[in-house]
């Protein structure tokens, strides 16, 4: 088979009716390609059997990336969720802390009071 250089630039008109067909194994090599395919590839039909298909290269690869991509989306998805509930865990403890430190201003002023208290009557 030639050599699968980059992009020539080289523009190849297609027909209205033409009908570019290709079929591959699962592991992506060429096992059939009608005429319309041969003609517009540049490539006989014995070069092309039996090749890897660019198409199903890059799909492999898109879809590895995509996946790839997909499992970090969810790992930074877990990672937020963990976020926002150690956020949420957070604002309760600063909320309980606020009402402790209420409780113990009003514990310290009625102690005060009755220090105040204990000491006029004690005075007296």
């Amino acid at each position: 088979m030639r050599v699968n250089l980059p992009l020539s630039g080289r523009e190849v008109s297609v027909g209205e009716n033409a009908n570019i067909l290709s079929t591959t194994d699962p592991r992506g090599r060429i096992t059939y390609v009608n005429p319309d395919f041969v003609d517009i590839s540049g490539y006989s039909e014995s070069e092309l059997l039996g090749e890897q298909h660019k198409i199903s290269e890059m799909s492999a690869r898109i879809a590895a990336a995509m996946e790839q991509q997909s499992a970090v989306s969810e790992e930074i998805n877990q990672r937020i969720v963990s976020i926002r509930a150690r956020s949420d865990q957070h604002l309760e403890i600063g909320r309980q802390s606020q009402h402790s430190a209420s409780n113990m201003a009003l514990l310290a002023d009625r102690v005060q009071q009755l220090v105040k208290q204990f000491w006029s009557v004690r005075r007296a």
